[in-house]
């Protein structure tokens, strides 16, 4: 039960990732797609970074995200949030916020694989 509801609360964080076409992304669009398109541009780098220090699998959402055809779509009409919904918008963002965690697993970032422990191996 344990490890059902961490691996929910992690592809949770995920799909909540604030950029591209990722329903994060969706949302920090809807709120406000200037601070949409600086984090799309942003993110990747950042992930590059987490990947370096804490799981070598963010380089890979890094990746994903740079790929042209996850940028969010133009919308021609940017409708303005009413209240009710910019606040189901920031609660979105809170739940990503709450659930997403740099190093989902142990020991699985690009440095513990480029300069191992030396004492972690038997001898």
């Amino acid at each position: 039960m344990l490890v059902a509801g961490w691996i929910g609360l992690f592809i949770t964080s995920l799909n909540l990732i604030p950029g591209g076409q990722l329903d994060g992304g969706h949302i920090l669009y809807a709120i406000s797609p200037r601070l949409h398109k600086t984090v799309t541009t942003v993110l990747p780098f950042v992930l590059f970074l987490a990947g370096a220090v804490f799981w070598v699998g963010w380089i890979l959402w890094g990746l994903f995200l740079m790929v042209p055809g996850m940028r969010h779509p133009n919308v021609p009409v940017d409708p303005e949030l009413n209240r009710g919904r910019l606040l189901l918008g920031i609660v979105g963002m809170l739940i990503f916020l709450l659930t997403f965690t740099a190093a989902p697993f142990y020991d699985s970032s690009l440095m513990h694989f480029l300069h191992p422990d030396p004492f972690s191996s038997a001898q």
